[in-house]
C-alpha cells in the first residue's frame, strides 16, 4: 500500500466517522422532537430496533415508527444525549461497521421526570452512499424517576419505569464484571 492510499484510507475513515456521529446525534435530535418519520428513515428498510428487556422491539421501518409512535404517546418533552462512541470496522465488508455509544437521556412520564443511563450497541450499514442503523439495541445502567434516583447505583434493581423493579442490563451482566467480582 502506497503513502497516498494510507492516507486516503484514513481520511475516508476519519470521514465515516463523522458521519456516524452526525447519524446518532440525529437519531437524539429526532426522538426529542418527536419527528418519528424522520426517526425511521434512519434506519434500513430491514432495521431491527429493541432493548434488551424485549419491552421495546420493532423490525422493519414499519414497525420502528408504530413503537415510538406508542412511545411518543407516553412521553411529555425529553433530551438525549450522547459521550461517547466505539466503532469497529467489518474487515470482510465495506459498507458495514459496529459500535457501541454511551448515553443519557431525560424523559417525563407519568407525571414525573425519569433519567437513564444507558448503551446503545449498533450495527451500521450503507446502503445507497448514506450510512443506517441496520440493528439497534438498548441496554441500561438505570432508568429512574428523579425521585428514586437519589442511591440508585447502590440497588440491584435499577430499571424503575415500567411500574416494577427490574434488574439492570450492565455492568452486572458484563463478563469483565463478573470475572472481578469474584477474585
Amino acid at each position: 500500500m502506497s503513502n497516498r492510499e494510507s492516507l486516503e484510507s484514513r481520511l475516508e475513515w476519519m470521514e465515516t466517522r463523522a458521519e456516524l456521529t452526525d447519524l446518532v446525534t440525529r437519531y437524539g435530535k429526532a426522538i426529542d422532537e418527536r419527528d418519528i418519520v424522520g426517526l425511521a428513515n434512519l434506519f434500513t428498510e430491514d432495521g431491527r430496533l429493541y432493548s434488551r428487556d424485549r419491552a421495546l422491539e420493532a423490525i422493519g421501518r414499519r414497525g420502528i415508527l408504530t413503537v415510538y409512535k406508542d412511545v411518543f404517546d407516553r412521553l411529555g418533552p425529553s433530551f438525549h444525549w450522547h459521550h461517547g462512541h466505539l466503532l469497529e470496522r467489518d474487515p470482510t465488508d465495506v459498507n458495514r461497521i459496529t459500535g457501541e455509544l454511551m448515553a443519557h437521556s431525560e424523559t417525563f412520564r407519568k407525571g414525573e421526570q425519569y433519567l437513564a443511563a444507558l448503551r446503545y450497541t449498533d450495527e451500521y450499514r450503507r446502503v445507497d452512499g448514506k450510512w443506517k442503523f441496520a440493528d439497534r439495541e438498548l441496554s441500561f445502567l438505570y432508568f429512574a424517576s428523579m425521585a428514586d434516583y437519589q442511591g440508585i447505583l447502590g440497588r440491584e434493581h435499577r430499571v424503575l419505569v415500567y411500574g416494577d423493579e427490574r434488574k439492570a442490563d450492565w455492568p452486572e451482566g458484563f463478563a469483565t464484571w463478573r470475572s472481578y467480582r469474584e477474585a
